[in-house]
């Protein structure tokens, strides 16, 4: 089948009423030498494609009505038979007259901002060993991948705290990323002590990420150190017996008198 080429182009500016513009581009080819062929038109945004089929004629020319201003196109055209194609014509490419029309606005997507707990709390003893680590997710409601007009999966969001004792890492990330919070009592005494984790998200272009700044209140309680129980000391001698120690640490003396048998006591 003759390998031909599209040797016309033409672009006609159509003016319907209330002055609105539409724009068509015609294709014109030479015919195959072969009879009983048919044709596809194929159109790309590039020379280098891809081409996608706009139309099957039989015709020696097609009208392309879905250009835009402003945009160039590339035409390529083949012929058919039912069993054959053969290999596509010249490249040939029209510009539409006009300005493009300008992007659509941006996608609003109204995610919600979320973590794993609304709170987190914490215990330990004054000088003591530090509580065990919590984790805590940050998450959005994103689906992954995400709908047409927005950006990413997720967000970069930082984490910030005022308190030293309280430790955050890591201090910025994504909002599919799992904190670890701990604490230290180095330096605490007996006590409670209060400070919040708050969540930032990054602004991103169309996107309206509802409870963002977000807070986490945490809580720290303290106790102090239990003192162990006072211990007592029992000296005797000759029925005088010494009680020394408690809390106090002084001593004192009793007497044991006989009584047939039993004691009794009384202080000398």
């Amino acid at each position: 089948m003759k390998r031909f080429l599209a040797t016309t182009l033409l672009i006609f500016l159509c003016r319907l009423p209330a002055k609105a513009q539409t724009h068509f581009v015609t294709v014109k080819w030479d015919a195959s030498t072969s009879s009983g062929v048919g044709y596809h038109v194929y159109r790309a945004p590039s020379s280098t494609g891809p081409f996608t089929v706009i139309a099957s004629v039989s015709t020696l020319q097609n009208t392309d009505q879905g250009v835009i201003s402003g945009i160039t196109y590339f035409y390529e055209v083949t012929s058919f038979t039912n069993a054959t194609e053969s290999i596509p014509s010249s490249i040939v490419s029209a510009t539409v007259p006009g300005s493009p029309p300008p992007p659509p606005p941006p996608t609003t997507v109204p995610y919600l901002l979320e973590t794993s707990s609304t709170s987190l709390s914490f215990s330990g003893t004054a000088g003591g060993v530090s509580p065990a680590i919590q984790s805590l997710s940050v998450q959005d409601s994103t689906p992954c991948p995400p709908p047409s007009g927005t950006p990413v999966c997720h967000w970069p969001f930082t984490a910030q705290n005022s308190q030293s004792w309280l430790l955050v890492s890591p201090a910025v990330g994504t909002t599919s990323a799992t904190l670890q919070i701990s604490v230290k009592l180095t330096g605490l005494v007996a006590g409670t002590y209060k400070d919040s984790i708050t969540l930032t998200v990054v602004p991103q272009a169309g996107v309206v990420l509802k409870n963002s700044p977000f807070t986490i209140p945490v809580t720290l309680t303290v106790t102090g150190i239990t003192p162990p129980p006072p211990k007592l000391t029992l000296t005797c001698v000759n029925n005088v017996c010494t009680i020394g120690g408690g809390t106090s640490g002084q001593t004192g003396t009793i007497q044991i008198v006989p009584n047939g048998p039993t004691a009794t006591w009384k202080k000398p």
